[in-house]
């Protein structure tokens, strides 16, 4: 690589070609089989009956046997109606169809907690974040299969102006019961060819509330035992830390990478089963000091 070293970048600004080539590539280099259930995205609308102007709803997405539900959120009017459960409901009926056998989602210990457990989630840990005495609650369900009426809509297509309602006014109720706005912040990684800068790889991240998700890591096959993984994973380390993170947060379903994650101070705290049998997905978490 005399010569050839990659340039390694770090960026709260994404970049949507690097983002594509680290999601469609982490998948693609650590499953060595098939995937037996239909992955995709899922989002549930919910409109004003008069306007029919997006009100609230649901993103996530299903990948390898697990829904993950990603934002919640409903105003305070449509709170208490039971809107809510039905929505979680579509979701999980909608996973379902797609093979999945499990769900996850991840809320604030002052916020619904309390409501996912009343609907069959348990919790699988926590992790500490801002501010003081606060916690990610992270809660799984196991999915069985049932019939129920849809009522509002399930689509795997990106609508920006639903997604921007349903993230507004989560991050507005959140702030409402916080005082202090959303901090949420993307963190990129870019490993580059120092010849054609093209995109080769990196970490895909984002910083909130005192915590680093690590969402995604990839490196072709090539760069792979360098020690790139590891710079990569620190760089992006140090700018949370910059960005006052007390905690780094993520997740891994392959055995090698666990044990890698391990190597550079990260601790399993919860697995959840996916398919195919015998798999699991490694839920692990690192202290920032």
């Amino acid at each position: 690589m005399a010569g050839r070293e990659p340039i390694l970048t770090l960026s709260d600004a994404p970049d949507a070609t690097a983002e594509a080539l680290i999601d469609d590539g982490s998948p693609a280099s650590t499953i060595p089989w098939r995937a037996t259930a239909t992955g995709g995205r899922c989002r549930l609308l919910v409109h004003d009956r008069a306007t029919r102007e997006v009100v609230g709803g649901l993103v996530g997405r299903t990948s390898l046997g697990l829904l993950f539900v990603d934002l919640v959120y409903l105003p305070d009017s449509l709170r208490g109606t039971g809107v809510g459960t039905r929505m979680m409901t579509m979701a999980e009926d909608e996973a379902k169809r797609r093979g999945c056998v499990a769900a996850l989602l991840y809320t604030i210990s002052f916020q619904a907690p309390d409501f996912y457990a009343g609907l069959g989630y348990r919790e699988l840990g926590r992790v500490a974040c801002l501010p003081p005495g606060t916690s990610r609650v992270i809660m799984t369900k196991r999915l069985r299969r049932r019939m129920t009426e849809p009522v509002v809509t399930v689509s795997d297509a990106e609508d920006a102006a639903a997604e921007t309602a349903i993230r507004g006014g989560l991050r507005a109720h959140n702030h409402a019961m916080l005082g202090t706005p959303s901090d949420i912040r993307p963190l990129q990684v870019v490993v580059r060819d120092p010849a054609t800068n093209a995109p080769l790889g990196g970490v895909l991240g984002h910083t909130l509330r005192g915590l680093l998700f690590v969402d995604f890591v990839y490196l072709p096959d090539a760069l792979r035992g360098t020690g790139l993984a590891a710079r990569m994973l620190g760089m992006a380390e140090d700018e949370a830390k910059r960005r006052r993170c007390t905690a780094a947060v993520l997740y891994t379903l392959n055995p090698k990478s666990a044990t890698f994650y391990t190597r550079v101070g990260y601790r399993a705290f919860g697995a959840v089963e996916v398919a195919p049998p015998g798999s699991s997905r490694t839920y692990m978490r690192k202290v920032l000091g």
